[in-house]
C-alpha cells in the first residue's frame, strides 16, 4: 500500500482576465498557470480543485505570457504552438476560429524568477504542475476539461 501524502500547494496569483495577463510581473517569467472560466472575476486566489479551471500548463523554457501567446494562437486560430489550446479550440468553441479573447477565459500563476538555477526551477515548476493536476483529479475525479492524461 502506498501513501499518497499531501504537499502544500504555493499559492496562485489572483485571476485576471486571459488578455490583460500578460502586463502582470509573474508572466515575464517560466512557471505554472491555470486557466478557468468564470462568470465575473473571482476575489482571491485560485482554489486548485475548483471545477471551473479548464487547463493547467506549464513552461520551463519560456515566459509564461509566450505560452499563453502560443495557446491563444493554437486556440483561436488554430495554428501550431500549444495542444491545449487546440484542445480548447476542439472542445470549447467547437473548432470555430475566432478574433476575440472569450469573456470569461481567466488566467493565475505562479512564476519562478530567473535567478533560481535552471535545474531548481524546472524540477519546482514540473512538480508544481503535476500536483495541482493530482489535486484537481483527486477532488474531481477526472482532468481539466483540456488537459490530457
Amino acid at each position: 500500500y502506498i501513501y499518497w501524502g499531501t504537499m502544500e500547494i504555493p499559492k496562485f496569483s489572483e485571476w485576471q482576465k486571459f488578455d490583460e495577463f500578460r502586463c502582470n510581473e509573474i508572466a515575464k517569467f517560466p512557471g505554472v498557470y491555470l486557466l478557468a472560466h468564470f462568470d465575473k472575476r473571482p476575489k482571491g486566489n485560485p482554489v486548485v480543485t475548483s471545477p471551473k479551471i479548464i487547463y493547467v500548463g506549464e513552461t520551463t523554457g519560456q515566459k509564461i505570457t509566450k505560452r499563453l501567446y502560443n495557446f491563444s494562437r493554437s486556440a483561436f486560430s488554430q495554428e501550431i504552438g500549444h495542444s491545449g489550446g487546440w484542445t480548447y479550440s476542439n472542445k470549447v468553441l467547437n473548432n470555430k476560429i475566432t478574433n476575440s479573447t472569450p469573456e470569461n477565459l481567466y488566467v493565475s500563476a505562479i512564476s519562478v524568477s530567473y535567478d533560481v538555477p535552471e535545474i531548481e526551477r524546472k524540477a519546482f515548476i514540473k512538480l508544481v504542475e503535476r500536483l495541482v493536476i493530482w489535486e484537481f483529479y483527486q477532488k474531481n475525479k477526472c482532468y481539466p476539461l483540456c488537459n490530457t492524461a
